[in-house]
């Protein structure tokens, strides 16, 4: 009943100034580091040549930063797209940084990733972005989803069972 209700716009954790003043520190942390590795390690299992890149559900775009500091030549293939970006003084200032939902994104992308973001979806979001996924996915593209697993849920963030913060669900990808 709970999922319904939060499909249906009742949610119980708005992406308001609040959650972004908890969130931008561990944002900018991921982008300059666990993220690039995301970002890296897609790259190199990508079997297609990468014209475009993306990172959905950027959050304030950091990792577009991030990626311009160690990759400047290649920084304008990569973008981020954020539903519900942080107010405009706290978000990157880079021109690929889009404010929209992934469905509305027109461009092709071979190749990207979807960090910290599964968690907050209920199963029907999660297909909605799985359906956004595929019209902007080019023939032989990869993506890349990185989530708070059973185990480190358990064991070290606990919180992410509390609904408030909107952690729906965490996977454990040795049952799939």
């Amino acid at each position: 009943m709970l999922l319904g209700r939060i499909d249906q716009g009742l949610v119980a954790r708005e992406y308001d100034a609040q959650y972004w003043a908890a969130e931008l520190a561990s944002a900018r942390q991921r982008s300059y580091g666990s993220s690039m590795a995301r970002l890296a390690e897609v790259l190199l299992y990508c079997t297609v040549p990468v014209e475009r890149f993306i990172d959905i559900g950027t959050g304030p775009g950091y990792l577009l930063d991030a990626v311009s500091h160690y990759l400047p030549h290649s920084a304008q293939r990569f973008y981020g797209v954020e539903k519900y970006p942080p107010a405009q003084q706290y978000r990157t200032g880079n021109a690929n940084y889009l404010c929209a939902d992934l469905a509305d994104v027109q461009m092709t992308f071979q190749c990207g990733i979807c960090v910290e973001v599964l968690e907050h979806l209920t199963p029907a979001m999660a297909s909605g972005v799985a359906a956004a996924m595929a019209n902007v996915s080019g023939p032989g593209s990869l993506f890349l989803f990185n989530t708070g697993l059973t185990d480190y849920v358990r064991n070290e963030a606990p919180e992410y069972l509390d609904l408030r913060f909107l952690h729906v669900f965490a996977i454990d990808i040795n049952n799939l």
